[in-house]
């Protein structure tokens, strides 16, 4: 029985990959073995999740588009090693999942939510052995980015505390069944085993971060008057020896920790 031709829907941003050059590039970069134990965020219609499947120890194909599991169900009916899961990927519980290895998270990410998904995978962090998303180009941009650049941001801080980012690959969004308006990008996360500063409080530090670049283009000194102490605020830039001018895009995650720990 020939299944149905299922077309994406905007309600879920879906953009499939269609190219298939690009999809050996993604299976190759993201170096699957036998002893893999792969979570696919948005299997779609499958095309990845086949390759996947065959090659991998266990596969998790997680899909919230009912339409999709149906089609994705006749695909991986020959696999033993697929676990078809019909769910929100943010309301999956990775230690119910059963597996005592690490897992390998893959996944194609509807650009509209991104950072609740990783936001997700920062929490669900203990089970995973690394991540591979293909993102928003500019998206992948700013989370790799280094203090200095335009692109570099709270965004930077907050996933540079948790993984080490990497662009893989960057990908022409002609590669892609509706064409996105921008191209993408896919990204190598791997979790830190040990946070790069250490803070009392994680969330208190973030929220300072991201007062700080509410105004990128002010000093520090200004972006946080009424908030830390002027003095405080000189001492610790005089200490890690940058400008009483500085911006906030030129302060690093150990900067703004040091100025945290200061307060």
């Amino acid at each position: 029985m020939q299944s149905k031709k299922i077309f994406p829907k905007k309600r879920f941003s879906q953009n499939f990959l269609v190219d298939p050059g690009t999809r050996r590039k993604i299976l190759q970069a993201c170096c699957v073995s036998a002893d893999d134990h792969i979570l696919e965020i948005g299997s779609g219609r499958g095309e990845l999740t086949v390759m996947f499947a065959e090659v991998a120890k266990k596969l998790f194909a997680v899909e919230l588009d009912r339409d999709l599991c149906v089609l994705l169900k006749e695909k991986l009916a020959g696999f033993n090693n697929v676990e078809l899961i019909a769910q929100d990927i943010l309301k999956v519980n990775f230690s119910s999942l059963g597996v005592k290895s690490k897992l390998k998270i893959i996944g194609n990410l509807p650009y509209n939510i991104s950072t609740p998904i990783i936001e997700h995978l920062i929490a669900e962090r203990n089970f995973i052995k690394e991540a591979f998303i293909m993102v928003q180009k500019e998206y992948a941009e700013r989370v790799s980015a280094l203090p200095g650049g335009s692109d570099y941001g709270s965004l930077s801080c907050f996933v540079q505390y948790y993984f080490e980012p990497k662009i893989l690959l960057v990908i022409n969004r002609g590669c892609f069944f509706p064409k996105p308006k921008v191209d993408s990008a896919f990204l190598h996360l791997i979790p830190r085993k040990k946070a790069p500063v250490e803070v009392k409080n994680e969330e208190e530090l973030f929220k300072l971060i991201r007062r700080s670049f509410q105004q990128r283009r002010k000093t520090l000194r200004k972006c946080l008057k009424g908030v830390v102490e002027q003095a405080t605020v000189d001492k610790v830039l005089s200490a890690r020896k940058l400008s009483p001018l500085a911006r906030p895009q030129e302060l690093s995650l150990e900067d703004f920790a040091a100025l945290f720990n200061a307060i």
